[in-house]
């Protein structure tokens, strides 16, 4: 048995487990958590599970095996880690700060090239009790026992190296997030946050030209569109595949020629944050749209486009 002085400085004791359905950056993923020094540390995987099965795996593993450590970290297949004292400093926190029950540290965004939310950690007294089937992320812990540290960010690199059909499938689940189909009511926080994350995709293809970045912000305007539901953000699901077969070889400017055309369809004349507000309306699982929301969503659409319309007709003359 520890006593209190060999507790206080043993090594901080770390359960981590990853999600795997195909990530490019699987295998570096993995030696990144190998090398992790001045830690005990334990590292468990699960492959090929559809979202929402695989996230009540993870967190019934962390739960079961509580007892044996001080701490939880997930790390996902396509999240490679930098730092190789990065979860040691994850125990450190938890030692010295009492009250924090989940820890969030932002991560670098190949897509958007900006931080993002961000790798959750949790203290091992946490406990899950359902998930959401969209945001198999949400926390169970108080807002006020989270702590959202910037001081260790970015905490790794998300989506190092993604492979076209990983890209796509970003911009698919992300777009997904954004609209909320079937939702009894959306979470605006988060569609908000997923929205400007893959516009700033979008400015980052605008400056690289990276076909993946293209494809991304495709497969985002086809959820936008109504191309898929909930259903289709699974890796293994064969619809999202199958449309992207549809795309899988074009170059970067016949993607970007698709998105452009997507866009205009999808209200993309209108000023960003009205064309947010539009879609998710449109699509969205608040109270039906009744003909007094769509006939609100036209006299919005037509104050909006008003003076686009004045201006193209006086560059005309």
């Amino acid at each position: 048995m520890m006593t209190k002085r060999t507790r206080a400085t043993a090594l901080p004791r770390v359960l981590v487990g990853t999600l795997y359905c195909g990530e490019n950056e699987f295998d570096e993923c993995v030696a990144s958590i190998r090398r992790q020094r001045d830690v005990e540390l334990d590292h468990f995987v699960l492959k090929d599970l559809p979202k929402r099965e695989a996230h009540h795996r993870l967190y019934g593993t962390f739960m079961e095996r509580a007892t044996r450590f001080d701490c939880f970290v997930k790390v996902d297949a396509d999240t490679v880690i930098e730092d190789e004292r990065l979860l040691a400093k994850i125990g450190e926190v938890f030692r010295e700060q009492h009250w924090v029950l989940e820890l969030g540290i932002p991560l670098y965004d190949f897509f958007s090239d900006q931080l993002i939310p961000e790798m959750n950690a949790y203290r091992s007294c946490v406990r899950w009790t359902g998930q959401d089937g969209l945001f198999t992320d949400s926390s169970p812990v108080p807002a006020s026992n989270v702590l959202h540290d910037d001081a260790l960010a970015p905490a790794a690199i998300h989506c190092k190296n993604p492979s076209p059909f990983q890209a796509f499938h970003y911009g698919v689940h992300r777009g997904i997030k954004v609209i909320q189909p079937g939702r009894e009511r959306r979470n605006d926080l988060r569609s908000w946050m997923h929205w400007t994350t893959l516009a700033d995709t979008w400015r980052h293809f605008r400056r690289d030209g990276d076909v993946r970045l293209a494809l991304a912000v495709l497969g985002a305007e086809l959820a936008y569109r109504g191309t898929f539901q909930n259903e289709h953000f699974d890796y293994s699901h064969p619809f999202t595949r199958a449309v992207f077969k549809e795309y899988e070889g074009a170059t970067a400017g016949a993607i970007a020629r698709e998105v452009v055309r997507l866009r205009r369809s999808n209200w993309g004349l209108l000023p960003e944050g009205l064309r947010w507000k539009v879609l998710c309306l449109r699509h969205g699982a608040r109270p039906p749209a009744t003909r007094l929301i769509r006939r609100g969503l036209r006299r919005t659409a037509r104050r909006a486009l008003k003076p686009l319309r004045r201006r193209a007709v006086e560059s005309s003359r």
